[in-house]
């Protein structure tokens, strides 16, 4: 039975790698077809040497521009307004650098460096508006968006730099930093959740939050040195884990258990594992879970390597029966293997759920059973 079992798991996941990367290359031939406008944001180039958009909302787009002033040569944080042939420098008096990071289509949130010393703060439309949110006692601040109504990011207090949140003002940040943790970073916020990671000793821990720092839920892979998410949609969370010298971007459903490393395109480019690869963001379109992120490819030189950007996608998949499949109250047991085998056979008993483990409409499938052990792995379905 635990042969059949292994056999089983293995070719699942063969299967599902091999639909994976096909998809990526589904997605890259149907995108040239796509009718695309582009737009010219900083047109006179004069003024605005370089920029660079970093987010959006609603009629709003927000980055940074290289600003050629008579004596100086600055980086302004910019807003642009897609419904008015203009744009807004937003770098606060004062500030030698800013950048804007995102918007909710009315605020702004960013950096801007004072004296050296980089402040996270927000923006209504305006310079002027500029609301420094450093907090008391921090030697600088990061804020990388906005959770509702709130923004996130960090400080730092001494050589710690914290996760945090603010509600408008500097004296409203509240300290995320998980306890134990040296220090802590928010990078992505989903509805009420914030992912990031948190280090222990010397080690970045993925993980996420919901709001206050007792909600850590750590995502570091067994066996993992290093981890770090960066990306949130619902209940998938995207980044790295490092083992050893071995970088994998990957996929989280909520546990640590869940981690699963993303596979390689199925093309002629050589991938190297010895260099860091992350999966950034993730989000869906309602029939696919698409992830973006890089991996890096081997030289001709085998101490060169290049990083690559690399999409990935699989279809949603529908909910999965759960744990406690022989229906006896006690969920992820033997007992409950040995019924899903049993079911796949054709012998369901009267309280057990169906061979269609992930009711996809196909019953018995190599899906079903890879739904199966990832379910009970605390993985999404």
């Amino acid at each position: 039975m635990q042969a059949t079992r292994c056999v089983r798991r293995a070719s699942s996941r063969a299967l599902l790698n091999q639909r994976l990367a096909s998809a990526v290359v589904l997605i890259a031939a149907s995108a040239a077809h796509a009718q695309w406008s582009a737009a010219n944001l900083a047109p006179d180039f004069h003024i605005i040497e370089q920029s660079a958009a970093l987010g959006g909302a609603g009629t709003q787009v927000v980055g940074w521009g290289l600003v050629v002033g008579q004596t100086t040569v600055q980086y302004h944080a910019m807003l642009w307004l897609m419904n008015a042939p203009y744009r807004v420098d937003l770098n606060p008096a004062g500030a030698t650098r800013s950048e804007a990071f995102g918007t909710t289509g009315t605020q702004q949130v960013g950096n801007a460096v004072f004296s050296n010393a980089n402040h996270g703060g927000l923006w209504n439309g305006t310079a002027a508006s500029w609301v420094d949110l450093n907090p008391a006692g921090a030697s600088s601040s990061r804020v990388t968006g906005f959770a509702g109504t709130q923004q996130v990011g960090s400080a730092t207090f001494g050589n710690a730099t914290r996760a945090g949140r603010w509600n408008g003002t500097a004296a409203s940040w509240i300290d995320l930093n998980p306890a134990g943790a040296t220090s802590s970073q928010i990078n992505a916020v989903s509805g009420t959740h914030q992912v990031g990671r948190a280090t222990f000793g010397n080690a970045p821990h993925a993980g996420f939050w919901n709001g206050t720092a007792a909600s850590w839920v750590d995502l570091h892979p067994a066996g993992a040195t290093e981890s770090v998410a960066y990306g949130i949609s619902g209940t998938t969370q995207v980044g790295y884990a490092r083992f050893g010298g071995t970088y994998r971007a990957g996929v989280w459903g909520g546990t640590a258990a869940s981690w699963q490393p993303l596979p390689y395109p199925a093309d002629e480019t050589t991938w190297t594992e010895w260099h860091p690869a992350q999966g950034t963001s993730v989000w869906t379109d309602g029939a696919r879970l698409y992830v973006a992120g890089y991996i890096s490819r081997a030289g001709y030189v085998a101490s060169l390597h290049r990083d690559t950007a690399v999409l990935w996608s699989r279809p949603l998949l529908p909910p999965c029966g759960n744990q406690d499949f022989n229906g006896d109250g006690d969920s992820g047991t033997d007992q409950d293997i040995e019924a899903f085998f049993a079911c796949l056979a054709g012998n369901c008993c009267p309280t057990c759920g169906t061979a269609d483990f992930n009711a996809d409409g196909d019953s018995g499938t190599d899906l079903d059973i890879e739904a199966f052990f990832r379910v009970l792995g605390g993985g999404p379905c």
